[in-house]
């Protein structure tokens, strides 16, 4: 059976977070699609929250 290790998958959505926010940032400035860039960006973020978790005693992982 696979072993998912949880720390090392959320360094990985918080990374992902940040290159779909940055690209989406840069796509803004550079006037790409505009809504493609917004998309980007909530995505992004959504990644970099879902990345970041709280365990039982208030402090982040």
């Amino acid at each position: 059976m696979v072993s998912i290790d949880n720390e090392k998958l959320e360094s990985v959505f918080r990374d992902m977070g940040v290159i779909f926010t940055s690209s989406g940032t840069i796509g803004f400035f550079f006037k790409f699609s505009l809504f493609g860039s917004i998309f980007a960006v909530i995505i992004g973020v959504f990644f970099i929250l879902f990345g970041i978790k709280e365990d039982r005693h208030g402090t982040r992982n």
